[in-house]
Protein backbone atom coordinates (compact mmCIF):
# COMPACT_ATOMS: atom_id res chain seq x y z
CA UNK A 1 0.00 0.00 0.00
CA UNK A 2 3.16 2.34 -0.01
CA UNK A 3 3.19 5.23 0.19
CA UNK A 4 -0.14 5.67 1.66
CA UNK A 5 0.66 3.74 4.98
CA UNK A 6 4.10 5.83 5.97
CA UNK A 7 1.54 8.38 7.96
CA UNK A 8 -1.04 5.75 8.76
CA UNK A 9 -2.03 2.12 9.16
CA UNK A 10 -3.59 1.04 6.06
CA UNK A 11 -6.96 0.51 7.85
CA UNK A 12 -7.17 4.14 8.56
CA UNK A 13 -7.17 5.32 4.92
CA UNK A 14 -9.82 7.88 3.63
CA UNK A 15 -12.19 6.12 1.86
CA UNK A 16 -15.15 8.73 0.85
CA UNK A 17 -13.25 11.02 3.77
CA UNK A 18 -13.26 8.39 6.33
CA UNK A 19 -11.54 5.89 7.45
CA UNK A 20 -12.51 2.48 5.87
CA UNK A 21 -12.07 0.75 9.65
CA UNK A 22 -14.67 3.44 10.91
CA UNK A 23 -17.15 2.76 8.22
CA UNK A 24 -16.86 -1.02 9.40
CA UNK A 25 -17.12 0.11 13.39
CA UNK A 26 -20.61 2.66 12.22
CA UNK A 27 -21.90 -0.34 10.47
CA UNK A 28 -21.92 -2.65 13.06
CA UNK A 29 -23.15 -0.28 15.76
CA UNK A 30 -26.12 0.49 13.71
CA UNK A 31 -26.96 -3.17 13.12
CA UNK A 32 -26.70 -3.38 16.97
CA UNK A 33 -23.67 -4.22 18.02
CA UNK A 34 -22.22 -2.59 21.49
CA UNK A 35 -18.77 -4.51 22.06
CA UNK A 36 -16.40 -3.69 19.25
CA UNK A 37 -12.77 -4.52 20.06
CA UNK A 38 -9.88 -3.16 17.82
CA UNK A 39 -7.13 -5.64 17.55
CA UNK A 40 -4.16 -2.83 16.53
CA UNK A 41 -0.54 -3.44 15.71
CA UNK A 42 1.56 -1.04 13.26
CA UNK A 43 0.80 2.84 13.50
CA UNK A 44 -1.63 2.34 16.10
CA UNK A 45 -2.27 5.90 16.71
CA UNK A 46 -3.77 6.24 13.32
CA UNK A 47 -6.67 3.67 14.82
CA UNK A 48 -7.01 5.30 17.74
CA UNK A 49 -7.77 8.28 15.96
CA UNK A 50 -10.05 6.84 13.64
CA UNK A 51 -12.12 4.76 16.66
CA UNK A 52 -11.41 6.59 19.94
CA UNK A 53 -14.75 8.59 20.22
CA UNK A 54 -16.96 5.66 19.48
CA UNK A 55 -17.83 4.59 23.32
CA UNK A 56 -18.55 1.34 21.99
CA UNK A 57 -15.06 0.40 21.06
CA UNK A 58 -12.37 -0.69 22.99
CA UNK A 59 -8.61 -1.73 22.10
CA UNK A 60 -6.36 -4.53 22.25
CA UNK A 61 -2.69 -5.32 21.13
CA UNK A 62 -2.11 -7.86 18.88
CA UNK A 63 0.24 -11.04 20.17
CA UNK A 64 1.57 -13.43 17.52
CA UNK A 65 1.44 -12.78 13.46
CA UNK A 66 -1.54 -13.29 10.97
CA UNK A 67 -5.43 -12.60 11.15
CA UNK A 68 -6.17 -16.32 13.75
CA UNK A 69 -3.64 -14.45 15.78
CA UNK A 70 -5.67 -10.93 15.78
CA UNK A 71 -8.83 -12.77 16.75
CA UNK A 72 -7.35 -14.63 19.85
CA UNK A 73 -5.99 -11.47 20.91
CA UNK A 74 -9.51 -9.86 20.35
CA UNK A 75 -11.59 -12.53 21.74
CA UNK A 76 -9.58 -11.96 25.06
CA UNK A 77 -11.13 -8.85 25.85
CA UNK A 78 -14.63 -9.68 24.75
CA UNK A 79 -17.23 -10.31 27.66
CA UNK A 80 -19.89 -13.22 27.38
CA UNK A 81 -20.34 -16.07 25.72
CA UNK A 82 -22.23 -15.20 22.32
CA UNK A 83 -21.22 -15.61 18.88
CA UNK A 84 -18.42 -13.28 17.71
CA UNK A 85 -18.16 -11.42 14.20
CA UNK A 86 -14.66 -11.03 13.29
CA UNK A 87 -13.77 -8.47 10.61
CA UNK A 88 -10.77 -7.47 8.95
CA UNK A 89 -10.15 -3.69 9.37
CA UNK A 90 -9.27 -3.25 5.41
CA UNK A 91 -12.18 -4.39 4.14
CA UNK A 92 -14.91 -2.53 3.36
CA UNK A 93 -18.59 -4.26 2.95
CA UNK A 94 -22.14 -2.94 2.61
CA UNK A 95 -23.98 -2.71 5.68
CA UNK A 96 -26.73 -5.37 4.07
CA UNK A 97 -24.38 -7.86 3.49
CA UNK A 98 -22.89 -7.80 6.92
CA UNK A 99 -26.70 -8.21 8.65
CA UNK A 100 -27.02 -10.98 5.67
CA UNK A 101 -23.71 -13.31 7.11
CA UNK A 102 -25.44 -12.41 10.64
CA UNK A 103 -28.84 -13.51 9.79
CA UNK A 104 -27.34 -16.73 7.78
CA UNK A 105 -25.12 -17.58 10.61
CA UNK A 106 -28.52 -17.46 13.34
CA UNK A 107 -30.68 -19.23 10.49
CA UNK A 108 -28.79 -22.10 9.69
CA UNK A 109 -27.63 -22.96 13.29
CA UNK A 110 -23.78 -23.39 12.17
CA UNK A 111 -20.64 -23.38 14.22
CA UNK A 112 -19.14 -20.35 11.66
CA UNK A 113 -20.47 -18.03 8.63
CA UNK A 114 -17.96 -16.30 6.40
CA UNK A 115 -18.73 -13.99 4.27
CA UNK A 116 -17.84 -14.53 -0.07
CA UNK A 117 -17.06 -12.77 -2.40
CA UNK A 118 -16.11 -13.19 -6.31
CA UNK A 119 -12.84 -11.47 -7.40
CA UNK A 120 -12.76 -8.75 -9.71
CA UNK A 121 -10.05 -8.01 -12.97
CA UNK A 122 -6.81 -8.65 -11.54
CA UNK A 123 -7.29 -9.76 -8.13
CA UNK A 124 -8.51 -13.20 -9.63
CA UNK A 125 -6.05 -16.38 -8.27
CA UNK A 126 -4.69 -13.62 -5.50
CA UNK A 127 -7.28 -14.90 -2.48
CA UNK A 128 -8.27 -17.81 -0.62
CA UNK A 129 -11.03 -19.68 -2.83
CA UNK A 130 -14.08 -21.13 -1.19
CA UNK A 131 -15.18 -24.44 -1.71
CA UNK A 132 -19.09 -25.24 -1.08
CA UNK A 133 -21.75 -26.94 -2.08
CA UNK A 134 -25.26 -25.29 -1.36
CA UNK A 135 -23.91 -22.65 0.89
CA UNK A 136 -21.83 -24.98 3.58
CA UNK A 137 -18.10 -24.87 3.29
CA UNK A 138 -16.36 -27.65 1.99
CA UNK A 139 -12.72 -26.38 2.17
CA UNK A 140 -10.65 -23.45 1.71
CA UNK A 141 -7.95 -23.31 -1.43
CA UNK A 142 -5.04 -20.32 -1.68
CA UNK A 143 -4.38 -19.42 -5.18
CA UNK A 144 -6.55 -21.70 -6.92
CA UNK A 145 -5.62 -22.55 -10.44
CA UNK A 146 -7.99 -22.71 -12.84
CA UNK A 147 -12.17 -22.14 -12.15
CA UNK A 148 -13.27 -18.64 -11.04
CA UNK A 149 -14.76 -19.31 -7.53
CA UNK A 150 -16.10 -17.30 -4.69
CA UNK A 151 -13.17 -15.54 -2.00
CA UNK A 152 -13.13 -15.34 1.57
CA UNK A 153 -14.22 -11.69 1.86
CA UNK A 154 -12.18 -11.44 5.53
CA UNK A 155 -15.46 -11.26 7.94
CA UNK A 156 -16.83 -14.20 9.80
CA UNK A 157 -18.86 -15.09 12.81
CA UNK A 158 -17.90 -17.59 15.14
CA UNK A 159 -19.81 -19.59 17.95
CA UNK A 160 -18.04 -20.35 21.20
CA UNK A 161 -17.34 -23.91 19.99
CA UNK A 162 -15.17 -22.62 17.02
CA UNK A 163 -12.83 -20.35 18.85
CA UNK A 164 -10.67 -23.51 19.53
CA UNK A 165 -10.02 -24.06 15.74
CA UNK A 166 -8.26 -20.44 16.20
CA UNK A 167 -6.26 -21.42 18.83
CA UNK A 168 -5.08 -24.87 17.18
CA UNK A 169 -3.85 -23.18 13.68
CA UNK A 170 -1.06 -24.90 12.58
CA UNK A 171 0.73 -21.06 12.07
CA UNK A 172 0.80 -21.19 8.63
CA UNK A 173 -1.98 -22.42 5.96
CA UNK A 174 -1.63 -25.49 4.66
CA UNK A 175 -4.18 -25.63 1.85
CA UNK A 176 -1.90 -24.16 -0.99
CA UNK A 177 -1.68 -26.07 -4.40
CA UNK A 178 1.30 -27.48 -5.02
CA UNK A 179 4.55 -24.87 -5.45
CA UNK A 180 2.61 -22.58 -3.13
CA UNK A 181 5.18 -20.35 -1.09
CA UNK A 182 2.54 -19.36 1.89
CA UNK A 183 4.11 -17.13 4.74
CA UNK A 184 4.51 -18.44 8.25
CA UNK A 185 1.60 -16.44 9.50
CA UNK A 186 -2.03 -17.84 11.38
CA UNK A 187 -4.43 -17.68 8.97
CA UNK A 188 -8.42 -17.04 9.87
CA UNK A 189 -8.43 -18.90 6.40
CA UNK A 190 -6.95 -22.43 7.83
CA UNK A 191 -8.54 -22.42 10.74
CA UNK A 192 -11.92 -22.55 8.52
CA UNK A 193 -10.78 -25.05 6.56
CA UNK A 194 -10.08 -27.23 9.32
CA UNK A 195 -13.30 -26.78 10.83
CA UNK A 196 -15.12 -27.97 7.40
CA UNK A 197 -12.46 -30.91 7.54
CA UNK A 198 -13.69 -31.94 10.67
CA UNK A 199 -17.22 -31.79 9.77
CA UNK A 200 -17.91 -28.25 11.48
CA UNK A 201 -20.72 -26.62 9.96
CA UNK A 202 -19.49 -23.07 8.56
CA UNK A 203 -22.14 -21.55 6.39
CA UNK A 204 -21.20 -19.05 3.25
CA UNK A 205 -22.71 -16.01 3.07
CA UNK A 206 -22.43 -14.46 -0.18
CA UNK A 207 -22.08 -10.27 -0.72
CA UNK A 208 -24.22 -9.10 -3.47
CA UNK A 209 -23.66 -5.23 -2.27
CA UNK A 210 -19.79 -4.37 -2.62
CA UNK A 211 -16.48 -6.10 -1.30
CA UNK A 212 -13.04 -4.46 -1.08
CA UNK A 213 -10.23 -5.37 0.20
CA UNK A 214 -7.48 -2.47 0.57
CA UNK A 215 -3.95 -3.97 -0.04
CA UNK A 216 -2.64 -1.70 -3.27
CA UNK A 217 -2.65 1.88 -3.80
CA UNK A 218 -5.07 1.28 -7.09
CA UNK A 219 -8.14 -0.31 -5.01
CA UNK A 220 -8.19 3.08 -2.99
CA UNK A 221 -9.45 4.20 -6.44
CA UNK A 222 -12.04 0.89 -6.89
CA UNK A 223 -13.51 1.12 -3.29
CA UNK A 224 -13.73 5.04 -3.37
CA UNK A 225 -15.82 5.31 -6.14
CA UNK A 226 -17.44 1.96 -4.92
CA UNK A 227 -18.49 2.89 -1.73
CA UNK A 228 -19.45 7.15 -3.06
CA UNK A 229 -21.63 5.65 -5.37
CA UNK A 230 -23.23 3.30 -2.61
CA UNK A 231 -23.78 6.14 0.10
CA UNK A 232 -24.84 8.85 -2.83
CA UNK A 233 -27.52 6.15 -3.08
CA UNK A 234 -28.52 6.03 0.47
CA UNK A 235 -28.25 9.98 0.61
CA UNK A 236 -30.76 10.01 -2.14
CA UNK A 237 -33.44 7.96 -0.63
CA UNK A 238 -32.64 9.34 3.52
CA UNK A 239 -32.78 13.06 3.06
CA UNK A 240 -33.61 15.87 1.10
CA UNK A 241 -31.61 17.35 -2.24
CA UNK A 242 -30.71 20.46 -0.71
CA UNK A 243 -29.88 21.10 2.88
CA UNK A 244 -30.25 23.88 5.16
CA UNK A 245 -28.87 26.86 3.80
CA UNK A 246 -27.41 25.41 0.39
CA UNK A 247 -28.27 26.96 -2.66
CA UNK A 248 -27.94 26.78 -6.73
CA UNK A 249 -27.49 29.74 -9.16
CA UNK A 250 -30.21 29.49 -11.52
CA UNK A 251 -27.83 29.63 -14.78
CA UNK A 252 -26.24 26.13 -13.36
CA UNK A 253 -26.58 23.74 -16.15
CA UNK A 254 -27.74 20.48 -14.06
CA UNK A 255 -27.59 17.42 -15.93
CA UNK A 256 -27.92 14.48 -13.22
CA UNK A 257 -28.82 14.06 -9.64
CA UNK A 258 -27.28 16.31 -7.41
CA UNK A 259 -27.27 16.59 -3.40
CA UNK A 260 -26.55 19.49 -1.74
CA UNK A 261 -25.11 19.32 2.13
CA UNK A 262 -25.81 22.28 4.75
CA UNK A 263 -24.23 25.36 3.62
CA UNK A 264 -23.10 23.93 0.25
CA UNK A 265 -23.28 26.40 -2.94
CA UNK A 266 -23.10 26.03 -6.84
CA UNK A 267 -22.39 28.95 -8.35
CA UNK A 268 -22.76 30.85 -11.78
CA UNK A 269 -21.96 28.57 -15.55
CA UNK A 270 -21.15 25.34 -13.37
CA UNK A 271 -22.11 22.02 -15.47
CA UNK A 272 -23.12 19.34 -13.27
CA UNK A 273 -23.23 15.94 -14.95
CA UNK A 274 -24.09 12.18 -13.44
CA UNK A 275 -24.49 11.97 -9.48
CA UNK A 276 -23.01 14.99 -7.75
CA UNK A 277 -22.66 15.04 -4.00
CA UNK A 278 -21.39 18.48 -2.70
CA UNK A 279 -19.94 18.60 0.92
CA UNK A 280 -21.21 20.92 3.73
CA UNK A 281 -19.60 24.80 3.33
CA UNK A 282 -18.27 23.53 -0.05
CA UNK A 283 -18.76 25.70 -3.29
CA UNK A 284 -18.58 24.95 -6.77
CA UNK A 285 -18.29 27.57 -9.02
CA UNK A 286 -17.28 29.89 -12.37
CA UNK A 287 -17.86 27.89 -14.74
CA UNK A 288 -16.30 24.67 -13.41
CA UNK A 289 -17.50 21.36 -14.99
CA UNK A 290 -17.91 18.58 -12.84
CA UNK A 291 -18.86 14.87 -14.00
CA UNK A 292 -19.73 12.36 -11.09
CA UNK A 293 -18.42 14.00 -8.10
CA UNK A 294 -18.08 13.15 -3.84
CA UNK A 295 -17.09 16.89 -2.73
CA UNK A 296 -16.15 16.79 0.98
CA UNK A 297 -16.01 19.41 3.35
CA UNK A 298 -15.17 23.22 2.78
CA UNK A 299 -13.94 22.62 -0.72
CA UNK A 300 -13.78 25.16 -3.34
CA UNK A 301 -13.81 24.00 -7.10
CA UNK A 302 -13.82 26.89 -9.43
CA UNK A 303 -12.88 28.64 -12.51
CA UNK A 304 -13.33 26.19 -15.24
CA UNK A 305 -11.59 23.59 -13.63
CA UNK A 306 -12.90 20.02 -14.66
CA UNK A 307 -13.03 17.11 -12.43
CA UNK A 308 -14.66 13.92 -13.75
CA UNK A 309 -15.34 10.75 -11.53
CA UNK A 310 -13.38 12.25 -8.43
CA UNK A 311 -13.79 11.17 -4.64
CA UNK A 312 -12.24 14.57 -3.19
CA UNK A 313 -11.66 14.73 0.69
CA UNK A 314 -12.55 17.66 2.91
CA UNK A 315 -10.38 21.77 2.63
CA UNK A 316 -9.61 20.37 -0.66
CA UNK A 317 -8.73 23.27 -3.61
CA UNK A 318 -9.42 22.75 -7.60
CA UNK A 319 -8.72 25.89 -9.35
CA UNK A 320 -8.50 27.62 -12.90
CA UNK A 321 -7.80 24.91 -15.65
CA UNK A 322 -7.15 21.96 -13.31
CA UNK A 323 -8.10 18.74 -14.89
CA UNK A 324 -8.69 15.91 -12.29
CA UNK A 325 -9.70 12.24 -12.13
CA UNK A 326 -9.42 10.03 -8.87
CA UNK A 327 -9.16 10.32 -5.24
CA UNK A 328 -7.84 13.24 -3.10
CA UNK A 329 -6.96 13.02 0.76
CA UNK A 330 -7.92 15.96 2.61
CA UNK A 331 -6.51 19.70 2.21
CA UNK A 332 -4.97 18.60 -1.75
CA UNK A 333 -4.58 22.20 -3.78
CA UNK A 334 -4.16 21.96 -7.47
CA UNK A 335 -4.33 25.34 -8.06
CA UNK A 336 -4.43 26.23 -12.07
CA UNK A 337 -3.49 24.70 -15.51
CA UNK A 338 -2.50 20.74 -14.23
CA UNK A 339 -4.01 17.58 -15.59
CA UNK A 340 -3.48 15.04 -12.83
CA UNK A 341 -5.41 11.29 -12.35
CA UNK A 342 -4.66 8.77 -9.46
CA UNK A 343 -4.71 9.16 -5.85
CA UNK A 344 -2.60 12.37 -3.95
CA UNK A 345 -2.69 11.80 -0.30
CA UNK A 346 -2.84 14.42 2.82
CA UNK A 347 -2.05 18.44 1.67
CA UNK A 348 -0.59 17.32 -2.14
CA UNK A 349 0.55 20.51 -3.62
CA UNK A 350 0.07 20.35 -7.62
CA UNK A 351 2.46 23.16 -9.43
CA UNK A 352 0.96 24.68 -12.15
CA UNK A 353 1.31 22.73 -15.64
CA UNK A 354 2.14 19.17 -13.68
CA UNK A 355 0.30 16.50 -15.78
CA UNK A 356 0.10 13.00 -15.07
CA UNK A 357 0.21 10.55 -18.13
CA UNK A 358 -2.16 7.78 -17.94
CA UNK A 359 -1.62 6.08 -20.97
CA UNK A 360 1.84 4.15 -22.29
CA UNK A 361 3.38 5.00 -25.23
CA UNK A 362 2.38 1.17 -26.17
CA UNK A 363 -1.11 1.36 -24.58
CA UNK A 364 -0.36 -1.58 -22.22
CA UNK A 365 -1.05 -1.17 -18.75
CA UNK A 366 2.03 0.29 -16.68
CA UNK A 367 3.78 -2.65 -14.42
CA UNK A 368 4.37 -1.47 -10.75
CA UNK A 369 6.66 -3.43 -8.58
CA UNK A 370 4.67 -4.66 -5.40
CA UNK A 371 6.60 -6.32 -3.07
CA UNK A 372 9.58 -7.53 -5.98
CA UNK A 373 7.07 -8.80 -8.00
CA UNK A 374 5.73 -7.05 -11.10
CA UNK A 375 1.79 -6.20 -11.34
CA UNK A 376 0.34 -4.92 -15.02
CA UNK A 377 -3.18 -3.66 -13.78
CA UNK A 378 -4.71 -0.67 -15.62
CA UNK A 379 -5.72 1.00 -12.73
CA UNK A 380 -2.13 1.39 -11.77
CA UNK A 381 -1.68 3.74 -15.20
CA UNK A 382 -2.47 7.03 -12.64
CA UNK A 383 -0.19 8.44 -10.15
CA UNK A 384 -0.06 7.44 -6.86
CA UNK A 385 1.48 10.55 -4.86
CA UNK A 386 2.06 10.20 -1.39
CA UNK A 387 0.63 12.67 1.84
CA UNK A 388 3.09 16.21 2.10
CA UNK A 389 4.65 16.24 -1.06
CA UNK A 390 4.83 18.66 -3.73
CA UNK A 391 5.44 19.62 -7.30
CA UNK A 392 6.83 22.37 -9.20
CA UNK A 393 5.59 23.68 -12.19
CA UNK A 394 5.83 21.78 -15.16
CA UNK A 395 6.51 18.46 -13.78
CA UNK A 396 5.65 15.10 -16.14
CA UNK A 397 4.75 11.95 -13.83
CA UNK A 398 4.58 8.82 -16.14
CA UNK A 399 1.68 6.51 -15.68
CA UNK A 400 2.23 4.37 -12.82
CA UNK A 401 4.80 6.06 -10.85
CA UNK A 402 4.57 6.29 -6.78
CA UNK A 403 5.97 9.20 -5.14
CA UNK A 404 6.61 8.70 -1.49
CA UNK A 405 5.77 11.11 1.17
CA UNK A 406 7.50 14.15 2.08
CA UNK A 407 9.07 14.36 -1.05
CA UNK A 408 9.18 17.02 -3.78
CA UNK A 409 9.45 17.04 -7.56
CA UNK A 410 11.48 19.87 -9.17
CA UNK A 411 10.07 22.00 -12.15
CA UNK A 412 10.37 20.33 -15.17
CA UNK A 413 11.67 17.01 -13.90
CA UNK A 414 9.99 14.26 -15.86
CA UNK A 415 9.47 11.15 -13.42
CA UNK A 416 9.84 7.68 -14.97
CA UNK A 417 10.63 5.79 -11.51
CA UNK A 418 9.48 5.66 -8.10
CA UNK A 419 10.47 8.96 -5.83
CA UNK A 420 11.30 7.21 -2.30
CA UNK A 421 10.15 8.88 0.66
CA UNK A 422 11.94 12.38 1.99
CA UNK A 423 13.16 13.00 -1.34
CA UNK A 424 14.15 16.23 -3.07
CA UNK A 425 14.14 15.45 -7.06
CA UNK A 426 15.41 18.47 -9.35
CA UNK A 427 15.95 18.45 -13.14
CA UNK A 428 19.94 18.92 -13.97
CA UNK A 429 19.55 21.23 -16.84
CA UNK A 430 22.62 21.96 -19.01
CA UNK A 431 23.09 25.56 -21.19
CA UNK A 432 24.88 26.63 -24.22
CA UNK A 433 25.54 30.28 -24.00
CA UNK A 434 26.65 32.17 -27.53
CA UNK A 435 26.55 35.28 -28.51
CA UNK A 436 23.79 36.89 -30.88
CA UNK A 437 22.15 39.63 -32.01
CA UNK A 438 21.04 41.72 -35.15
CA UNK A 439 24.31 41.17 -36.80
CA UNK A 440 23.73 37.18 -36.32
CA UNK A 441 20.05 37.18 -37.29
CA UNK A 442 20.58 38.17 -40.80
CA UNK A 443 20.16 42.19 -40.85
Amino acid sequence: MWPYNQVRNKCAIPIVNKPAVRHTAEALIRLGFEQIVAVVGERKESIYHALGDLPQVAFADQSGSGTAAAALSGLKAVEGEGPVLVAHGDVLCAEEDLRALVNGFAEAQADAACLTAFPQGEETGQWMSVLDHNGVVEGVLAHRRGPKSARLAGVYVFAQQAFSYLRRNPGILKTVPVGGMPPYEAEIAQSVHMMSEEGRKVQAVEATHFCFDLDKPWHILRASHGVAKYLFERLVQEQPTVGKGAEIHDSADIRGRVVLAEGARIGPRVVLEGDVYVGPDSTVTDGAIVRSLWLGRGCRVFSYCQVGDGVVGDHCVLGHGAEFDGVLFDGVCLYHYCEMAGVLGSKVDVGAATVCGTLRFDDGAAEIMVKGRKERVHGANCAFIGDYSRTGVNTIIMPGVRVGCYSCLGPGAIIYEDVPDRTLLLAKQELITKPWGPERYGW
